[in-house]
């Protein structure tokens, strides 16, 4: 149990907690980002194509290109978190800079009665952002963390010189700090009179990024085709702050505030494919097939925890947990699409996305060297996880040189018994045609509805559940520039 426990606290620490199975899909949800076009229209573009970020969605899309082209994406990012905590509301967030999309694509005319074109592209393309920071805080008058690390102490008899080796990241380090203690042959915490401020500071870095080659083509203008191979680049870090301090009143206590800092660095390097096709079922109409067959990644981690103690009375108190490193593997979920889109060379277009999403096939194995037993966590998975429907809507209006954009997206929550759709987004945008360059601008909203969470595990206390909501603004802009086949 506590190796379950202590491994869903390394792989996936969101808030640092390990009970809920929020933070093990937090690699396995995309947040569809890429070009501004792509963007303003909430990523809907599977039967649409002729888009560089929807190629990740669908294939075919590089069929659908008439010449050859190139773009560079560039977004600023503001992602932060609502929370409440015994009744206090917080709200953080923090902003940030990326390359978002960067594309080649070349065209070539195939000079065959049926076959028209055969594209050649090589994108890199950023999927996920975990540029983040949270501030959960709140007066507790019912436990302390201190109660868990004492709990794993007193649930099965510990001597004193093992209790580093056993609980090296939690009891151990509280014992090293002498924030745990004996009286009378006893174990004891010294903040069991309660009434404290705990806090939870979190900060996070990085995201994933598609590097991908693809290729398509383009049957009488009526079947498109297309396929890419693609290496996904993960990285994530966590910097974390847990503390607790004691009213200025309590005078059961002689400690002034105590904190654990946790630093985490996750770094992976996975494989996918996509194959996907476009038809024009009429003059206006289009529908589009595609197959994303996830990403199964070779995952490295590290990590380490300091503990400090204040005092009123004495000199601060320290401890240091060991340096940790892990490898593993993980596999994200693949996921099938059906779009149906509406297109007028004159006018716009409308394409409607269906996002069958399978969860339920994310799992953890081994790595060779690394003799980790992930059965529990993956039996834990299979019990409360869930294949979802993902559903977007995007549209464009052509007005001469200009194109104004507009989308909405409903995401379907993976998690078993609880709301159905749990994130939303709403976007817009505007584009720019002059000669054969283009300038698009885009705009997205991303939101969560509320969930529950916990500030620490809390097996065996009393401790009431936040309530967090998470949040993200993005703002896109693309140049892009097309051309002739290259002699």
């Amino acid at each position: 149990m506590k190796r379950r426990l202590l491994f869903l606290l390394l792989l996936f620490p969101f808030f640092v907690k390990s009970q809920t199975i929020n933070d093990a899909i937090l690699f396995g949800q995309d947040q569809k980002i890429g070009n501004a076009r792509f963007t303003s229209m909430s990523g809907s573009f599977g039967a649409l194509g002729g888009n560089s970020s929807s190629a990740r969605i669908n294939a075919a899309s590089i069929g659908v290109y008439r010449t050859g082209a190139a773009n560079a994406s560039i977004g600023i990012s503001s992602q932060g978190f609502d929370a409440i905590h015994y009744g206090n509301k917080t709200t953080d967030l923090i902003t940030s800079g990326r390359l978002t999309n960067f594309t080649l694509l070349f065209s070539n005319p195939l000079y065959d009665n049926n076959w028209v074109k055969f594209n050649v592209m090589f994108s890199y393309n950023r999927r996920n952002n975990f540029d983040s920071q949270s501030n959960i805080q709140g007066i507790n008058n019912e436990s302390s963390k201190l109660d868990r690390y004492l709990y794993d102490i007193l649930e099965e008899p510990v001597y004193i010189e093992d209790l580093y080796d056993l609980y090296p990241f939690g009891a151990g380090m509280a014992w090293g700090s002498e924030l745990i203690d004996t009286a009378n042959g006893n174990y004891y915490h010294n903040l069991e009179s309660y009434g404290h401020e705990q806090r939870l500071k979190t900060r996070t870095y990085g995201g994933v990024g598609d590097y991908f080659a693809g290729i398509g083509a383009n049957y009488n203008d009526r079947l498109y085709m297309g396929a890419t191979v693609g290496i996904a680049a993960l990285n994530y870090s966590l910097e974390s702050t847990y503390s607790e301090t004691p009213e200025a009143t309590n005078t059961n206590t002689q400690i002034t505030d105590w904190q654990e800092t946790t630093k985490l660095e996750i770094s992976g390097r996975g494989f996918s494919l996509n194959l996907g096709m476009i038809y024009w079922l009429r003059e206006k109409m289009r529908i589009g097939l595609s197959y994303n067959s996830g990403t199964k990644y070779r995952i490295t981690e590290s990590y380490k925890k300091e503990m400090i103690a204040n005092w009123k009375d004495r000199g601060q108190t320290f401890a240091n947990s060991p340096e940790g490193f892990n490898e593993y593997e993980y596999k994200s979920p693949y996921n099938i699409t059906v779009s149906y889109a509406m297109v007028d060379k004159y006018i716009g277009s409308i394409n409607l996305d269906a996002e069958w999403v399978t969860y339920g096939r994310m799992k953890f194995d081994r790595a060779a060297g690394f003799p980790v037993d992930f059965s529990e966590v993956n039996k834990e998975l299979d019990n409360n996880i869930n294949p979802s429907i993902n559903l977007r809507l995007g549209g464009e209006l052509l007005l001469g040189s200009f194109l104004f954009r507009a989308g909405g997206a409903l995401y379907g929550n993976p998690i078993k018994g609880k709301e159905y759709f749990n994130r939303y987004s709403v976007s817009g945008g505007v584009g720019y045609r002059i000669k054969r360059a283009t300038f698009d601008f885009a705009y997205s909203y991303l939101t969560s509805s509320n969930y529950s969470t916990n500030i620490h595990y809390a097996e065996g206390i009393r401790l009431e559940p936040s309530t967090v909501s998470s949040f993200n603004h993005q703002f896109i802009f693309t140049a892009g520039f097309k051309f002739k086949k290259l002699d």
